[in-house]
C-alpha cells in the first residue's frame, strides 16, 4: 500500500514526493496502464483496413516517400555486347510530416485515497477515454487529413483515380437492382485494372453506413432470397477479397453524400504510417492531482502506387450519416 499521508504532506509541504513515493505511485498506475493497453475496440477501422506501416522512426519529424515505377527494356543478346540497357526508376517524391496525438487523464488524490482504502488501482476507464480519444484522431486524419498540421489522408494522395458510377440507380433507391451495384462495383475494380494493367487492381472495398446496409439488403434474385448482393460480389468475384466499413465515408463526399473506394490492400501500394504507437508518461503530480499523459504519432497516408487506388460519390443518393465519429 501506498502510504498516502506521508505523500501528501511532502507534496504539500515541499511541493514535491519523494523517489520512492513517485514509484510507488507509478506501481498503483501499473493496473490501469495494462488495462488501457489491452482496451478491445479501440483500434479503429483505419489500422484494420489499411496496412500499417512502422518503418519511419519514432524521433523524425518528417520522411520522403516516392512514387515510382521501373523504365526499360531487357535485350536479347550476346553476353559480349557493350550495350546492355538499365532499368531506371521514373516518378515523383513527396515530402510527408510527423506529428503527435496527445490525449491525457487526470485523477486526484481523493480518487487514490478512496482506492487505496479499498485495496484496489484506481479505475481504467479514463485512460481508456484518452486512448479512445487519439484512436479517432488516428482515424480522422487516415480518411480526412488535417490541413493544419499538413498530415495526408487516403483521398489527399495525387493521382489516385475518380471513375465515374454507371449503374441506372443510387444503391438506396427503392428502384434498385442488383445488376446497378454490381457494375459500380465493377467500374471502380475496372479503372484500377485499367491503369495499372492488372498489376496493383483493387481487392478491398470499402463503403460507408448506408452503402453497407444495402449490400446486404438487396437480394440477388427477388424470388429465392438467400443471397445478398455482398455475398453475391464475394463470391462471384475472385478479385475482391473483402468488403469493409468505416463510418468516416458516410458524410465526406460532394454534398455530404457517401464516398465508396476500392483499392489494392498492399504495403507496396498503400499504408498508414505509425512511427510511434500508443505510449503513456508515468503520472505527474501537479496540485493534488495526478496528470498522466498519452500519445501516438502518424504520418499519415502514404500512397505508393495511386492507381492502385479509385473511389466515386453518388451510389448513395441520401445525405450520408453524421454522429459516428465521436467518442460515445
Amino acid at each position: 500500500m501506498i502510504d498516502l499521508e506521508k505523500a501528501m504532506y511532502h507534496a504539500a509541504r515541499e511541493g514535491r514526493i519523494d523517489a520512492n513515493e513517485t514509484l510507488a505511485f507509478a506501481r498503483e498506475f501499473e493496473h490501469i496502464m495494462s488495462d488501457v493497453q489491452m482496451a478491445e475496440g479501440i483500434d479503429l477501422v483505419a489500422r484494420r483496413i489499411f496496412p500499417v506501416i512502422g518503418e519511419v522512426p519514432p524521433e523524425d519529424e518528417s520522411f520522403t516517400y516516392r512514387q515510382a515505377q521501373a523504365v526499360g527494356k531487357a535485350k536479347i543478346g550476346s553476353l559480349r555486347a557493350t550495350d546492355i540497357p538499365t532499368v531506371s526508376l521514373a516518378g515523383k517524391e513527396f515530402a510527408a510530416v510527423v506529428k503527435n496525438v496527445m490525449m491525457g487523464y487526470v485523477y486526484d488524490v481523493d480518487e487514490l485515497r478512496k482506492a487505496n482504502k479499498l485495496g484496489m488501482s484506481v479505475d481504467s476507464l479514463k485512460g481508456m477515454a484518452a486512448r479512445r480519444a487519439i484512436a479517432e484522431t488516428e482515424e480522422s486524419v487516415v480518411f480526412q487529413g488535417d490541413s493544419e498540421t499538413g498530415l495526408k489522408g487516403i483521398f489527399d494522395a495525387t493521382g489516385i483515380l475518380n471513375p465515374a458510377r454507371v449503374g441506372a440507380h443510387t444503391w438506396d433507391d427503392v428502384a434498385v437492382v442488383p445488376a446497378d451495384i454490381i457494375a459500380d462495383v465493377d467500374a471502380l475494380y475496372n479503372a484500377t485494372w485499367d491503369n495499372t494493367r492488372g498489376r496493383d487492381a483493387g481487392d478491398t472495398l470499402v463503403v460507408g453506413t448506408i452503402g453497407w446496409r444495402q449490400l446486404n439488403a438487396v437480394y440477388q434474385s427477388p424470388t429465392f432470397k438467400d443471397d445478398t448482393v455482398m455475398s453475391f460480389l464475394l463470391r462471384t468475384k475472385p478479385w475482391l477479397k473483402s468488403i469493409e466499413h468505416a463510418a468516416w465515408l458516410d458524410d465526406i463526399g460532394a454534398s455530404s453524400k457517401e464516398r465508396t473506394l476500392l483499392f489494392k490492400r498492399d504495403p507496396a501500394c498503400i499504408g498508414v504510417v505509425i512511427p510511434l504507437e500508443f505510449e503513456q508518461s508515468a503520472p505527474q503530480l501537479q496540485g493534488w492531482a495526478f496528470h498522466v499523459g498519452c500519445r501516438s504519432k502518424i504520418g499519415g497516408v502514404m500512397v505508393r502506387k495511386p492507381r492502385s487506388v479509385a473511389w466515386f460519390d453518388g451510389a448513395i443518393a441520401a445525405t450520408g450519416l453524421t454522429g459516428g465519429n465521436t467518442i460515445g
